[in-house]
């Protein structure tokens, strides 16, 4: 496909970026770096529901806050889908956005902020009633 057009780089934009957040396939296993990396691959694919809720958390609850956050997420997962062509390179170049990634299917596993933890925590560390003895 041609991206060297507006019109092309936004008509394969959909196809890269499914390329660089899903790649490698578990039915594309041709080499044994491919093999071993397949693990990683299957857990990456359970935490998407998580990283999907955790940018939703995020917006909704601090949504200036994590605003550069996700651009920088956005944009970098933009310009990586469309620039590289090879399955390998996206592969290894996600690793450079993995840890915001992560971040996104942390807030969306755990399901609260850290002030909300905070709170959680100092219920769970309130004194106790005493007995009527």
């Amino acid at each position: 496909m041609d991206i060297s057009t507006p019109t092309g780089a936004l008509a394969f934009l959909p196809i890269g970026l499914f390329y660089f957040v899903f790649a490698p396939f578990p039915w594309m296993l041709g080499s044994i770096r491919q093999i071993v990396a397949m693990p990683e691959m299957l857990y990456w694919y359970t935490l998407m529901p998580a990283m999907v809720r955790g940018g939703r958390i995020l917006l909704r609850k601090r949504g200036r806050e994590s605003l550069f956050l996700l651009l920088l997420l956005i944009s970098l997962s933009v310009g990586y889908a469309i620039g590289q062509g090879n399955i390998g390179t996206m592969f290894r170049h996600r690793a450079q956005v993995l840890p915001i990634f992560l971040i996104l299917a942390a807030v969306g596993r755990h399901r609260f902020l850290p002030e909300e933890a905070t709170e959680v925590a100092a219920a769970g560390h309130a004194p106790r009633p005493r007995s009527g003895r």
